[in-house]
């Protein structure tokens, strides 16, 4: 990404490769953020999390999303992981980055192949896991739903009334639901819901079946809050 809060669909950089694509900058794609300055201005690059690490001025919560290459879209899993350990490994070891309150999801989006129901390779690490659980596998039922109630979950939130109040979806991240006493659905391998359903659906971003967004679902999150509606 060029600039703060850059706007366009992809950027080509002076070498002719288009690194940045804007699909893959989530938060940019809502009005609410990509069309408030303020809010937009908090969408910034590589270079400019440098300075926070070596201000100690990160945010409480930050999304990191790395260019083409480095997610292994355009290349392949050894090059990213090439990259993580060039960038991400010493991080750890930076107490600007890594408190001990500190957690780390890397993960990925989609597995490769659409026939089969989707699963991920996800990894929890930090100052915040317990020592105890260096090392272990986690058999928890997870969707990508679970990172959102887990952040509602840890701050108190409220939620946004869609699947994030979903109790087959879900799931807080176990040991964080340890620690808060949040009761996840123990669901098991025999009785999983179907992750692999791709196509086309009706919707506002379809331009030949247009419908609505419905409303949001009022009701109690995984942060123990009710759903937020921004005031008119």
């Amino acid at each position: 990404m060029p600039t703060d809060g850059y706007q366009g669909f992809n950027y080509t950089n002076p070498d002719g490769y288009t690194y940045y694509v804007r699909k893959h900058n989530p938060l940019v794609i809502y009005n609410s953020v990509g069309m408030n300055a303020t809010r937009g201005a908090r969408l910034r690059n590589f270079n400019d999390f440098a300075v926070d690490v070596n201000s100690n001025a990160l945010s409480q919560w930050i999304f990191v999303t790395p260019n083409l290459l480095d997610d292994a879209h355009d290349t392949n899993v050894k090059y990213a992981g090439d990259w993580l350990d060039y960038w991400l490994v010493p991080l750890l070891q930076d107490p600007n980055f890594n408190s001990p309150n500190t957690l780390i999801l890397l993960t990925f989006d989609e597995n490769g192949d659409y026939n089969i129901n989707n699963q991920i390779y996800s990894l929890l690490l930090g100052g915040a896991i317990p020592q105890s659980l260096w090392g272990t596998t986690d058999d928890t039922f997870y969707s990508h739903y679970s990172t959102l109630s887990t952040v509602q979950n840890n701050w108190g939130l409220d939620n946004l009334g869609r699947q994030d109040i979903n109790k087959t979806l879900n799931n807080v991240f176990a040991f964080v639901a340890d620690k808060t006493g949040y009761q996840n659905n123990g669901l098991t391998t025999e009785n999983l819901p179907l992750l692999n359903l791709t196509g086309t659906y009706p919707g506002p971003l379809n331009p030949n079946d247009y419908a609505p967004y419905p409303p949001p679902t009022n009701g109690i999150g995984a942060g123990g809050g009710p759903t937020y509606f921004r005031p008119n």
